[in-house]
């Protein structure tokens, strides 16, 4: 029964025609007196015999009328307005309005690894929040929505019923789950004095008949009366263009500045990736919003020119959600929208104790020689650092990273310090679900802190890495210099390869030659990010505490308008951003030559070239390639000393590339 309770939501949707569709218009009519039915669900009553009775001699005894609700717990909701009796080893669940109820908690928590159980529903309204009183009208306008694309199947009925002094239209159906299993289940509307509401329950067509005769003995034990809250998605809520579900992928025009907005029914702890890839020339700016209209991603994300993705978006709350899609300076024209579940589950064998928001920091405990492990969506080429963070002395943690197929992104663990571990600038191999493994070393224990993040604040659209750097002499600095606009963030993390060599870093701003900041936080990884406060010339200097020596590896972070100065043995990765420009220093004396390579992503055609400081393009590759097809660009300095490498993509779909310098 996988994602059943997707299914369940879908009949939410359904229900807002009857509950909520005609709140503020139209009379409400009183529904006409109807005869006794002769078809109820609640227990039958004994019927005095007709037959001629036996000689008292031959009394029998009387035979009890079996009790299908024996043994059956009682949830009781003032709010909602319900009452109804279930099985006592099922569970429940209130979600904003909405009552679950379930074989297992599974089937809330974590509908795709379910295929088997047996979950209902119940929603109730205001008697006034009606659109119709008749039960067989409000069953015919659901059924015309829910069966018109032939994937709901009415086995049979519906039969009009009494049951606690309510009308009820109830039918028998069967349909198809997203994953192709089959399901057959009962659906009715419920109309009462004071409220109305909704019936529904389902199990795999394997176990109906298991669960039918359960399914029976709920509704006929459910009583309705006015909820003392009726905003179930009320009349405040802005327009929207509909409903989405985990899967959809949806297109639509922004039209004016005002956008589009789309619903979402997000379930406290459902994590999600929300995608939204604009045509032509428009620039999407993206939010989602809760019911009271408050961003939950931090207000507007407008990163790029082109797609904008939101990844592992995990809802705070169960509740109703919005997804807000406008142009940037009011723009208009054509867009794609996603959305997919980000994945429940860890790879590898290894049970998540929860998921990750990026940029979110959560707390956890190591109490013995367990391994703690934390998920996190992200997509290709994403950049990501990991913190783990001690918050007990005696606690020395040990991390690890493991892709979608459980396996390691890393020689060994990390275990650099007895404090913090910081394992920065994770380059993402592919979309999917990734996991953060958290131990103690030799079996200490404590509390921790665990931060997901994006490398240098999400702004990252260059890291240039320097491998086996030497410090050599006492007196030794090495100099990194950038040239960033104001605003612009930059990241230095300086990796030390032996224990006994501690380094110190520090940023100065080259035009002044004014210490700006200097950084020695620790013995081992040092790590420091920057915002320029104004356009200029700046440097990082790298040099040992007190004459120390030794070799370190080097990762330098920018974005899209910092421009880095390299050197022959340097390796690139970068993302291009809004411009589809990316810029690099590069110095040499008269006679040097060099090769510059770069390797573009798929989908991404680069054009690459060399120019001087004025802007003159010195040398470029003029072969017509094709997109993802590796480029190579020798350059021989003559008297320019510093020339700029430029790096266009063509086709300006923003995509990703490596480029190395021999």
């Amino acid at each position: 029964m996988k994602k059943m309770n997707r299914l369940m939501i879908v009949f939410i949707l359904f229900t807002g025609l009857i509950l909520l569709a005609a709140c503020g218009g139209g009379d409400t009519t009183t529904p006409e007196p109807t005869a006794a039915p002769t078809n109820t669900s609640a227990p039958d009553t004994p019927v005095p015999p007709t037959a001629t009775p036996v000689p008292p001699t031959a009394t029998p005894e009387p035979t009890a009328t079996p009790d299908v609700t024996a043994g059956f717990s009682t949830f009781e909701s003032a709010e909602s307005g319900v009452k109804v009796r279930y099985p006592s080893d099922w569970v429940s669940q209130d979600v904003f309005g909405f009552l679950m109820f379930a074989t297992n908690q599974e089937l809330f928590d974590n509908p795709n690894s379910v295929d088997e159980g047996a979950i209902a529903l119940i929603i109730s309204g205001d008697l006034m929040d009606l659109e119709t009183t008749d039960p067989m009208e409000a069953f015919d306008i659901a059924s015309a929505e829910f069966s018109g694309d032939d994937q709901v199947e009415i086995l049979s009925g519906p039969d009009t019923v009494e049951i606690n002094g309510m009308q009820v239209a109830k039918a028998t159906i069967r349909t198809t789950s997203d994953d192709g299993t089959e399901i057959t289940g009962i659906f009715a509307v419920m109309i009462g004095e004071e409220a109305g509401g909704v019936f529904a329950a389902f199990t795999p067509s394997a176990t109906a008949e298991q669960y039918l005769p359960t399914f029976e003995a709920m509704l006929s034990t459910v009583q309705l009366s006015a909820p003392t809250v009726t905003d179930i998605g009320t009349t405040d809520l802005p327009e929207t263009e509909g409903f989405l579900l985990p899967g959809d992928v949806v297109e639509n025009s922004v039209e004016d500045e005002d956008g589009d907005t789309w619903s979402y029914i997000g379930l406290e702890g459902e994590v999600v990736d929300i995608t939204v890839e604009p045509t032509g020339d428009l620039d999407v700016i993206v939010d989602v919003l809760d019911a009271e209209g408050n961003s939950i991603i931090g207000g507007e994300l407008d990163d790029q020119f082109g797609t904008e993705t939101i990844t592992a978006l995990a809802f705070p709350a169960s509740g109703d959600y919005y997804v807000v899609v406008k142009g940037f300076a009011g723009g208009t024209g054509d867009y794609t929208l996603t959305i997919v579940e980000s994945g429940t589950g860890s790879s590898g064998g290894i049970t998540p104790t929860g998921d990750l928001s990026v940029g979110t920091a959560v707390e956890g405990s190591i109490t013995g020689d367990e391994t703690a492990s934390w998920t996190f969506g992200a997509l290709e080429s994403d950049f990501i650092d990991v913190v783990v963070t001690p918050l007990d002395d005696d606690l020395d943690v040990v991390v690890d990273v493991l892709g979608p197929d459980g396996k390691s992104l890393f020689d060994e663990p990390t275990d650099d310090s007895f404090d913090t571990e910081i394992i920065p600038v994770i380059i993402i191999p592919e979309d999917g679900l990734y996991t953060v493994t958290v131990t103690g070393f030799e079996g200490s224990v404590g509390d921790y802190e665990l931060l997901v993040r994006a490398t240098n604040n999400g702004e990252t659209h260059t890291i240039f890495f320097v491998s086996d750097s030497s410090i050599d002499e006492a007196d030794e600095e090495h100099q990194f210099p950038f040239n960033a606009l104001e605003g612009d963030t930059v990241t230095a993390i300086i990796e030390p390869l032996e224990t006994e060599f501690d380094v110190v870093l520090s940023l100065y701003n080259d035009d002044t030659d004014e210490l700006i900041e200097e950084v020695d936080a620790s013995f081992g990884l040092e790590s420091h990010t920057f915002e320029v406060p104004e356009s200029g010339n700046y440097y990082f200097l790298v040099n040992g505490f007190d004459g120390s020596t030794g070799t370190y590896d080097a990762a330098f972070v920018g974005s899209e308008t910092v421009i880095y100065e390299l050197a022959v043995g340097d390796e690139v990765y970068a993302k291009f951003g809004e411009g589809a420009l990316l810029q690099y220093y590069l110095g040499g004396d008269p006679g040097d030559t060099v090769t510059i390579m770069i390797e573009p992503d798929p989908d991404t055609d680069v054009v690459l070239r060399i120019t001087d400081l004025d802007g003159n393009i010195l040398v470029e590759d003029v072969d017509l390639g094709f997109s993802g097809e590796a480029e190579t660009l020798e350059y021989t300095f003559g008297d320019e000393g510093l020339v700029i490498i430029e790096v266009v993509d063509f086709w300006e779909v923003l995509g990703t590339f490596s480029l190395t310098i021999e």
